[in-house]
């Protein structure tokens, strides 16, 4: 038969007939050889394991045992520390023995009085080592311990909710029988026996086991009711069988499911699921395994932090490749651009003296055209109109702007002599582009006829300064 997968934990489930290694499939690997008389368990099943699974598989130990000791009974909220104390007590109290594996695990259940139901499990401790040394003998990883009941009950979580209380039959792969009575999440009673194959025979043994079970539990507490009968591991029951227990009990016969190793595989990684699950394996092989576990972790983030490392310094080193390029590039850019403006100077500066001439003549010319303009319009007064001074210069500025003076007089017979000057002022203020400033200063006064002071030559003769710019 081929070797289990290493990834595929297998399952050994131990009872009075022997111990069966199962996949969690149910695939049957095959059953544990006994004991050799002299050697001892070890050797008989470590050669047996190598055969079968792969190195490095866990193993799950289902114990079904009449050694085993199950208790359930009521209690306040436990840590895990404490549930094991209790454990310990309790079936040294009850046993007297110390050479014990124990263990617990705590359920809430409303049913029970102080709202707690404490599962206690215990284990001869020479036939958990011997067992736990072949397994880690033969190259394996024991990973977890625990009473078939208690699997049997977090598997049915996954089927069938009857009420509080709930009685079950179910039959494991190696024909055992166990008939349980379950009070909220209690194991309150348990029947185990040999279940045979023939139909006829099982099903006769199956009415006597419940028959007897009901009475002794209805002597002790005539208030409680079962309405059904839950069968796991079985076929059909006949549909006479299902009619006498109908009648007779007054329970239906509920089929479950017909084979019941997957319902004790659901229980198990249920339990393996819970923070405080209930397991018989030794605590210093737990610390070990989470030891490995941890350093397996500490390795994982390791190799990750150093993935991580090579793969930052592969981006960085490729970032500075691609930066340096970038560089080289922009070296090669700026270099071009510095001939090109190089080159630009050297044209600039041949051609700015003659930009400067161009624009000299040009400004040149600007200002000829713009003082004949000037002149032309200064230099033809109306009628009335003597000029004395006209006084004309450019301002300094980009635009070329002429700035006047004009000193005159104005003359009249026997009108007013501003008349003129009004009539020159306006002319001048009419030209485009030329600005005249108010007239700040006039005069005005008689002329008379020289030596001859009491005969007028001209009234009232006006004397003017005008100031203004043009553009």
């Amino acid at each position: 038969m081929p070797k289990s997968l290493a990834k595929t934990p297998v399952t050994l489930l131990i009872d009075d007939q022997g111990a069966g290694l199962y996949l969690e499939s149910g695939q049957f690997l095959g059953l544990m050889p006994a004991a050799d008389p002299v050697l001892g368990l070890r050797a008989a099943w470590i050669p047996a394991l190598r055969e079968l699974v792969a190195a490095g598989t866990e193993v799950q130990l289902l114990l079904d045992q009449s050694g085993l000791l199950v208790q359930c009974q009521e209690a306040p909220s436990l840590n895990a520390r404490e549930i094991r104390d209790v454990a310990i007590r309790v079936f040294a109290a009850e046993t007297g023995a110390e050479d014990l594996e124990c263990a617990g695990a705590q359920d809430a259940d409303p049913l029970a009085g102080g709202g707690q139901v404490l599962w206690l499990a215990a284990q001869p401790r020479g036939e958990m080592h011997e067992w736990i040394g072949a397994i880690q003998g033969a190259g394996l990883v024991p990973a977890w311990a625990m009473p078939f009941q208690r699997a049997l009950l977090q598997g049915l979580d996954s089927l069938w909710d009857t009420g509080p209380v709930r009685l079950v039959l179910a039959v494991t792969p190696s024909r055992v029988g166990h008939l349980c009575f379950f009070q909220g999440r209690s194991l309150a009673l348990q029947r185990s026996f040999a279940f045979p194959a023939d139909g006829t025979e099982a099903e006769e043994l199956a009415y006597e086991e419940v028959s007897r079970l009901l009475q002794f539990i209805k002597q002790k507490n005539r208030e409680l009711s079962f309405h059904s009968l839950e069968v796991l591991g079985l076929p059909p029951f006949s549909a006479g069988f299902q009619a006498r227990v109908r009648s007779a009990l007054g329970m239906e016969v509920r089929m479950l499911a017909p084979v019941l190793w997957p319902v004790l595989v659901e229980g198990l990684g249920k339990e393996r699921g819970r923070k405080d699950g209930l397991n018989l394996v030794p605590l210093e092989i737990q610390e070990a395994g989470r030891l490995r576990l941890f350093k397996g972790a500490v390795w994982a983030a390791s190799a990750a932090l150093a993935l991580v490392f090579l793969t930052g310094t592969l981006f960085l080193c490729s970032q500075e490749l691609i930066l340096q390029g970038e560089v080289d590039r922009s070296s090669q850019l700026l270099a071009l651009r510095e001939s090109r403006t190089t080159e630009e100077a050297r044209t600039v500066d041949a051609r700015v003296p003659l930009l400067r001439v161009k624009l000299a003549e040009q400004r040149q010319g600007q200002a000829v055209t713009g003082l004949s303009r000037l002149g032309t319009w200064i230099f033809q007064p109306p009628q009335g109109i003597q000029l004395e001074k006209v006084e004309i210069l450019q301002l300094p500025g980009d635009r070329v702007t002429e700035g006047f003076t004009i000193t005159g007089l104005a003359f009249t017979e026997r009108g007013f002599s501003v008349g003129p000057l009004a009539q020159y002022v306006l002319d001048l203020n009419r030209q485009a582009g030329l600005t005249l400033e108010p007239v700040a200063e006039a005069t005005i006064s008689d002329r008379v006829v020289a030596g001859q002071e009491r005969h007028l030559d001209q009234l009232a003769i006006t004397r003017f300064t005008l100031k203004g710019t043009f553009r």
